[in-house]
């Protein structure tokens, strides 16, 4: 009787042990990756906001595996504009585009946002987008950054 309640204990001590070192663990790794996200959010807003001189309306990101088969980090961000706040469209993704690994804009119809690079994932504006107004959305996608934490449960 004594053997079992030992026995008992220490197999509750393991899996305690084992489900606060997975925890842990997961909340490192994301906190990596988010890092990395946020710090590609901060170049990509920062070098739009420069370029058009305007604020940006609302702005999404994600990271994790966001499309395709297999395992890994992916990175994607998207601003909402209003369109004609974007005098010359192509030299700010020319200027995007040295730094991200993909980038693209689209005009915004709904408050949906729609991407190949979504595959796995959905996103949403908060704001309302009707579909008789005028905003655009301009977005960066990569595939990989040197820094991430492929170990990081998001990319599986």
């Amino acid at each position: 009787m004594k053997r079992n309640v030992i026995i008992s204990i220490v197999v509750l001590l393991v899996l305690t042990i084992v489900l606060v070192t997975v925890f842990a663990s997961k909340h490192t790794k994301e906190n990596k990756n988010e890092k990395i996200l946020d710090s590609l959010m901060d170049v990509f807003t920062n070098t739009i906001s420069d370029s058009t001189g305007t604020d940006i309306i609302e702005e999404k990101s994600v990271y994790g595996k966001l499309n395709g088969n297999g395992n890994g980090i992916q990175y994607f961000g998207i601003v909402l504009l209003h369109k004609d706040s974007v005098e010359n469209i192509d030299s700010l993704i020319s200027e995007l585009d040295a730094q991200f690994e993909f980038v693209g804009y689209s005009a915004q119809k709904d408050s949906e946002i729609s991407s190949k690079y979504l595959e796995h994932r959905k996103l949403k504006f908060d704001t309302v987008v009707a579909e008789e107004a005028e905003y655009i959305s301009i977005y960066f996608f990569n595939s990989w950054h040197p820094d991430s934490d492929l170990l990081d449960i998001a990319g599986h």
